[in-house]
């Protein structure tokens, strides 16, 4: 039951993160700009005008999947020592690395649009089961991104002219 379930997780991990190192490797601009230019998807067009639609369900769920490794990795190793903490959290470790950031790399390393050309349709429907719960989350970043930016300290002429010669 532990190896299938453990099997599961690195196939959801492997998944999300595909979705998004293929979107993250997209936003180069360059990559971008040829994504803009050519026939994108309307999927795809949807998250390059704006990405948080697609990051934050994918690290709300990878968040989720963590714990879950977490805790498994804990009832695997009986949280009674020092020597089993350490051994949950390198089983972590490993697990986020090799299944999040490695295999999702491989995999999109050489067309990143055909990865979320072929994996938007099911994360579309992944990411609207979990709207609802990370919709308070959304609120709090349109209210930060609305907030304006505190203005730059005024700089004299004489300060700036002593900063042109400094340099």
């Amino acid at each position: 039951m532990i190896a299938g379930l453990t099997l599961l997780l690195a196939a959801v991990t492997i998944y999300l993160g595909s979705v998004g190192a293929a979107f993250a490797t997209l936003m180069r601009l360059s990559l971008r700009l040829l994504a803009e230019r050519g026939s994108r998807s309307s999927r795809l067009g949807v998250y390059l005008d704006d990405p948080v639609q697609l990051f934050l369900p994918v690290r709300a769920m990878l968040g989720g999947v963590h714990v879950a490794v977490t805790l498994l990795l804990a009832t695997v190793f009986w949280l009674d020592s020092a020597a089993a903490l350490v051994w949950i959290v390198l089983g972590t470790f490993a697990f986020i690395l090799v299944f999040e950031h490695l295999l999702p790399y491989v995999i999109v390393r050489r067309n990143p649009e055909a990865v979320l050309d072929a994996l938007l349709p099911s994360f579309d429907i992944v990411a609207r089961l979990v709207w609802p719960v990370l919709t308070p989350f959304r609120a709090l970043l349109e209210a930060r991104r609305e907030r304006p930016a505190p203005a730059p300290p005024a700089v004299s002429d004489e300060e700036q002219s002593e900063a042109t010669a400094a340099y």
